[in-house]
Parts: C-alpha cells; sequence; structure tokens
C-alpha cells in the first residue's frame, strides 16, 4: 500500500451492508429492499448534455441574433431571381443555428429548404430543385469550393424556376 492510505480490506469492510456482512461470515443474507434493477445498454452518445446543444435539436432559444434573422428573412423575400450571403463566424457561435431558424421561417412561407450534403455532386444539388423558392444551406462552405462551383455552373447553365437564395456558412 501506499505511505498514508488504508489498507483496501479496512476499506471494504467499512463498505460493506449489513446483508454483504452477513454473507461475507456464512450467515444467510438480510433480505434486501431495493433490488438492483438490470442493466440497459446506454443510448447514443448524442445523449450527453452537451448533446442538448447540437443546433438541430434547437433546445435553448436563440437570443441576441433576431435582427441578423429578420435582416435574412428579408434577403430570402427579395425579388431577385438568386442571390449569396456568406454567413461567417468561430466555432460554436451559431451559425448553422441561425441558419436552422432561418430555414423554419422560410418553410412556414412554402419554401423549399436544404441543407446541401456535402456528398452530392453540386450539379445533382441544383437539377434536383423544386419550383418553389429555395434557401440552399451550405455549411463549411470554405471547404467545399468544388461543389460551389459545380452547382454556380449549373444554375448559369440550366437557369432557375424560382428565387434561389444560397446561404454560405464559413468559419
Amino acid at each position: 500500500p501506499y505511505e498514508g492510505a488504508p489498507h483496501v480490506p479496512e476499506q471494504v469492510g467499512t463498505l460493506l451492508t449489513p446483508a454483504d456482512r452477513a454473507t461475507t461470515e456464512g450467515a444467510e443474507p438480510a433480505p434486501t429492499r431495493n433490488p438492483m434493477p438490470a442493466r440497459r445498454r446506454l443510448g447514443p452518445k448524442d445523449t450527453s448534455p452537451s448533446a442538448l446543444l447540437r443546433p438541430e435539436k434547437a433546445i435553448p432559444r436563440l437570443l441576441g441574433r433576431e435582427t441578423e434573422l429578420a435582416r435574412l428573412e428579408q434577403w430570402c423575400h427579395r425579388d431577385d431571381d438568386f442571390d449569396v450571403r456568406v454567413l461567417t463566424g468561430s466555432a460554436g457561435q451559431g451559425k448553422t443555428r441561425m441558419a436552422r431558424e432561418l430555414a423554419s421561417l422560410v418553410e412556414a412561407r412554402h419554401w423549399h429548404t436544404q441543407l446541401v450534403d456535402p456528398t452530392t455532386p453540386g450539379a445533382d444539388t441544383v437539377l434536383a430543385l423544386p419550383a418553389t423558392p429555395t434557401l440552399l444551406v451550405v455549411d463549411y462552405a470554405e471547404a467545399r469550393g468544388a461543389q460551389l462551383l459545380a452547382m454556380l455552373d449549373a444554375l448559369l447553365e440550366h437557369g432557375v424556376r424560382e428565387r434561389i437564395r444560397l446561404l454560405l456558412l464559413a468559419r
């Protein structure tokens, strides 16, 4: 044992319940009032308290961004056929959450909203767009230059059927 540390058997003896002591001494154990519940599998890793802060959970209300959100909503409803905005900020500052809030607002007005999948070719994203006003959100846009270029090329080549807003989120 380490200097100054009690011996393990002494610690164990103080942690035993009367039922445990009776068992170790060969006597019948006392009946337990609250048996241990059966073990259960742990859920997915996103069940930690910090997972509640993920943008897709939208648990805490978005506070202090009303002005920016209103400006983005006005931008969406302008008459231009196509427009791009870039929203930048450090990690964890609320870019994705802001985009999700904006998507909720415009969906309520019958817009199609889409978080662009990084694995989908840019032209395929554009060619699959519906004939309704659309908000496309590209997260980590700074790392998706080839996909963005393909999207823009497809828009130039095929045109637009309805208003399209492209919101780029970058660090």
